[in-house]
């Protein structure tokens, strides 16, 4: 044998066959020292069809919150309204019961008032007795008022009062105790009347009949089933005329 191919031989001979459980993976991971590092960055994006659906959807969330806010100012604006509507009629209706309260209080209660003045002239006869007149004539010396009080509602006046003054240019007269006045009723029933009278006599006809003014002033006061009423009326004689009216008492 060749000295070449005996060395040939002896290399083939020390080369070691490889043992079959060998990793190499763990030999190679012997052989690297250090870290590993990766970097970079990942860029995804939507399907543009992904991105239209995506947008119209937005489009209708919006659109459904603003309709949304619409209806709730318009449901609002109909609750103020109606609760405005609801305040409206309660005060309505109070006032419509208040007025057919009163109205009913004004027809079915008492009216107490004066019913017109009765005047009678008085001429002395020849044998001394007085002649009634229902005007003055030139023999006339005196006259007598008669004034009629009337209920003229459909119910009766209770604690009925009455009182009257008499003034004579000017200055109060002072009346003797009207047996009248003492004798009134304390009711005063629809259609029931009562009198109150005086006389005027000599100097002092003369003098009204000159036209020296005469006014009286008649109080009246009772009680009906809504309260209590009163009034005080003001006349005053006038000559060839009578007594009218003049308004009340200040």
């Amino acid at each position: 044998m060749k000295r070449r191919d005996r060395k040939k031989a002896e290399t083939l001979t020390d080369q070691r066959h490889p043992e079959p459980n060998h990793d190499k993976a763990a030999d190679h991971e012997r052989h690297i020292s250090g870290s590993v590092n990766v970097r970079g960055t990942i860029e995804t994006q939507r399907p543009p069809d992904l991105t239209e659906e995506h947008k119209a959807e937005r489009k209708d969330d919006a659109a459904h919150n603003r309709n949304k806010f619409v209806v709730e100012c318009i449901t609002l604006f109909v609750v103020a309204v109606y609760a405005g509507l609801t305040a409206w009629q309660a005060c309505s209706t109070q006032e419509i019961v208040t007025i057919s309260q009163k109205t009913f209080e004004s027809v079915n209660r008492p009216y107490i008032g004066e019913g017109g003045w009765h005047i009678i002239y008085y001429s002395p006869n020849p044998d001394g007795t007085l002649k009634e007149n229902t005007a003055p004539t030139k023999d006339t010396t005196s006259v007598s008022f008669d004034l009629q009080i009337k209920n003229f509602g459909p119910l009766p006046g209770t604690n009925f009062k009455l009182s009257w003054k008499e003034f004579f240019n000017g200055q109060e007269m002072p009346l003797e105790g009207d047996p009248a006045i003492k004798q009134l009723p304390q009711t005063l029933y629809p259609t029931q009347y009562v009198h109150l009278g005086g006389t005027i006599e000599g100097i002092a006809y003369k003098a009204l009949m000159d036209g020296t003014p005469m006014i009286t002033e008649t109080t009246i006061s009772y009680d009906g089933p809504s309260g209590h009423y009163k009034e005080c009326d003001k006349d005053q004689f006038i000559p060839k005329v009578g007594m009218a009216g003049i308004g009340l008492c200040n």
